[in-house]
C-alpha cells in the first residue's frame, strides 16, 4: 500500500527546480568578486605609487624602502621585536577596515535585493 501523501509512487519527486541556474549565478557572483578584488588591488598599488612619487622631488634619487623590508629590518636586523610587531598590527587593522566595510556594503545590498 503507497501512502498518498509520502509522494508519487514511481519515487521520483520533480521539486520543479532547476539547479544549474544556482550554480551559473553563483558562478557570475564568483567572476564578479574576483573582478572587484583585481580592481581594489590595482586602485591600492596606484594609490600608493601615487602618494609616494609626491613624497619626493622628481630629481633626486629615491632609495625606498618597502614595508616588508622595514618589517623584516625590525624583526631580524634590528631585534626590535616590539615595534615590528606594532607595525604589524596596525597595518593589519589598516587592511581589515575597509574589507568590513566592503563586507557590510554586500551585506546591505543584499539585503535590500531580497525585500
Amino acid at each position: 500500500m503507497v501512502c498518498p501523501s509520502c509522494g508519487p509512487a514511481d519515487g521520483i519527486l520533480d521539486i520543479g527546480y532547476d539547479s544549474s541556474i544556482f550554480v551559473q549565478q553563483s558562478i557570475d557572483r564568483v567572476f564578479v568578486t574576483i573582478l572587484e578584488a583585481i580592481a581594489l588591488v590595482v586602485f591600492v598599488i596606484f594609490l600608493a605609487v601615487f602618494a609616494w612619487s609626491l613624497r619626493w622631488p622628481r630629481d633626486q634619487v629615491i632609495e625606498s624602502q618597502m614595508i616588508g623590508q622595514t618589517l623584516w629590518t625590525e624583526f631580524f636586523s634590528n631585534r626590535d621585536w616590539p615595534v615590528a610587531s606594532a607595525i604589524a598590527i596596525a597595518l593589519l587593522g589598516l587592511l581589515l577596515v575597509p574589507l568590513l566595510f566592503y563586507e557590510r556594503l554586500q551585506q546591505r545590498s543584499l539585503e535590500g535585493g531580497r525585500t
